[in-house]
């Protein structure tokens, strides 16, 4: 429940609210906030190509907050991609999220002036 506690601490305009949730050990019950409008994957082409460049800065600003506080989404796709009535991004469906640890990559290992692409290509060199 580690990975609950973390994404209820997450508050960022663009991620979906977890307001409560309550466990009995056998079950457990997330309490989201309600997001009106659809998701991503039911847009198809109705978004301008400016739109779909503004809307991917608001999701990455959403995951990069996730990402400070240590959280990886691990399920980003349109499905989980919500864009509500006021025309922004909202990213839901933290179910599968991970809590970063010292196994993980996390933000603090890219090197000054270096993009989180950056950061991934440079990864994968050094891998191989």
């Amino acid at each position: 429940m580690r990975e609950v506690e973390a994404a209820a601490a997450l508050e960022h305009p663009n991620i979906v609210a977890l307001h409560d949730w309550f466990s009995d050990g056998a079950s457990s019950v997330l309490v989201w906030e309600l997001v009106r409008g659809e998701s991503l994957d039911k847009l198809g082409d109705r978004l301008r190509d400016a739109d779909v460049v503004a809307l991917g800065v608001e999701l990455l600003d959403a995951i990069a907050c996730a990402h400070r506080q240590g959280i990886v989404h691990r399920d980003v796709k349109p499905q989980n991609v919500m864009l509500d009535e006021h025309g922004h991004v909202k990213v839901m469906d933290f179910g599968i999220a991970h809590l970063m640890g010292a196994d993980t990559v996390s933000y603090t290992h890219l090197r000054a002036h270096e993009t989180v692409l950056d950061l991934v290509c440079r990864l994968l060199l050094e891998k191989k």
